[in-house]
C-alpha cells in the first residue's frame, strides 16, 4: 500500500490510492471515535501505512550541532509535515483535522527552530491534538509547559531583573483576550473598566493593558524547560530557575481567569476562524 500510495501520480491514474475499507462500521460510530481516541488511532496507521519508516532520533542537540547533522534534528518536523497532507486527503474524521489545523495556527509555533523540530511529533499529539476536543484551560496549560512554545516565544530565557515580555504578551493578545481588547499604553490596571453586572463575568476587567503584560512577564521570570543549562536536566520537561525569578509583589492575571472568559471579550480572531471551519 505504501508504494501505491507514495508512486501515485494524479497525471498518470486519475482514481485515488486504495485504502484499508472500514466494514462492518456505521456513520455514527465513526462520528464519535475520535473521542474515544480514534483518531490518535488513525494517526499511528497513516504513519505506519503510509509514511516511511524512519530511524528514531537518539542523539542529542549537542551531537547535532557538533555533527552539523541538521536535517537529523528536523526529521519530526518533516515527517508532521508530511502526515498533515496524508491526513486531511485520506483521513476519515476531516473535522477532526480542521479542528487540528485551527489550534496549530492558533497556539502558533516555528516548527523548524531548534527546540520545536524534534519535539514536534510530542506538540502535535500531547498538545494539540490531546487536548482540541477537551478542556482549553488544559490546553493553556499544555502550551505553557511545552520546550517547543517556550523556546519560540523566549520565555525560556526569561529572567529577572531584565525579564522578557515576549510570552506573557502573547498569551494576552493572542492565545486569550486577543488584540482587540488591547486598551492601549495610557491605562494603568486600576483604569481598566469591568463588565457591567448583569452580563457574563460581571466585575471582571473588559480587556487588558501594557501593566497586565509587565506584571505577568515577571511572574514568569524562571519558568523554562531542561535542556541541559543553568543546572537544568537534559530532558525537555518544565523547569523552574528559582534564581532568576522576580521575588517582589506582582499583580498579575490568572491562568485560570484567562482560560474562562465570556464571549464579549474573546478574541475575534478566533471567531472568525470557527466561522470558516465550520463553514
Amino acid at each position: 500500500m505504501q508504494e501505491e500510495l507514495l508512486h501515485h501520480r494524479p497525471e498518470r491514474d486519475a482514481r485515488p490510492p486504495r485504502l484499508p475499507p472500514r466494514l462492518g462500521r456505521r456513520d455514527h460510530e465513526i462520528a464519535e471515535e475520535p473521542a474515544r481516541g480514534g483518531a490518535c488511532r488513525e494517526r499511528e496507521d497513516v504513519r505506519r501505512s503510509v509514511l516511511p519508516a524512519v530511524a528514531p532520533v537518539q542523539r542529542t542537540h549537542a551531537g547535532v550541532a557538533a555533527d552539523d547533522d541538521r536535517e537529523l534534528l528536523r526529521l519530526p518536523s518533516r515527517e508532521g509535515e508530511r502526515a498533515v497532507f496524508v491526513r486531511a486527503i485520506y483521513g476519515h474524521w476531516q473535522l477532526v483535522e480542521q479542528l487540528a489545523d485551527f489550534w496549530h495556527n492558533h497556539f502558533n509555533i516555528y516548527g523548524y527552530d531548534r527546540y520545536a523540530a524534534p519535539t514536534w511529533t510530542s506538540w502535535d499529539r500531547d498538545v494539540i491534538r490531546k487536548n482540541m476536543l477537551g478542556n482549553f484551560r488544559q490546553m493553556l496549560q499544555a502550551t505553557f509547559e511545552a520546550p517547543a512554545m517556550l523556546y519560540f516565544l523566549d520565555n525560556y530565557i526569561n529572567r529577572a531583573p531584565s525579564f522578557n515580555e515576549n510570552y506573557a504578551r502573547e498569551i494576552c493578545e493572542l492565545h486569550t483576550l486577543g488584540a482587540i481588547n488591547y486598551l492601549g499604553p495610557e491605562l494603568q490596571q486600576a483604569d481598566v473598566p469591568l463588565i457591567p453586572a448583569g452580563e457574563d463575568g460581571a466585575g471582571q476587567p473588559i480587556g487588558y493593558v501594557d501593566a497586565d503584560v509587565y506584571e505577568m512577564a515577571r511572574a514568569l521570570t524562571g519558568w523554562t524547560f531542561g535542556n541541559g543549562q543553568n543546572g537544568t536536566a537534559y530532558d525537555g520537561h518544565p523547569a523552574f530557575i528559582t534564581a532568576w525569578h522576580d521575588i517582589g509583589q506582582k499583580t498579575a492575571t490568572d491562568m485560570d481567569h484567562l482560560a474562562r472568559l465570556p464571549a464579549p471579550i474573546t478574541s475575534t480572531r478566533r471567531r472568525n476562524k470557527w466561522r470558516r471551519t465550520i463553514a
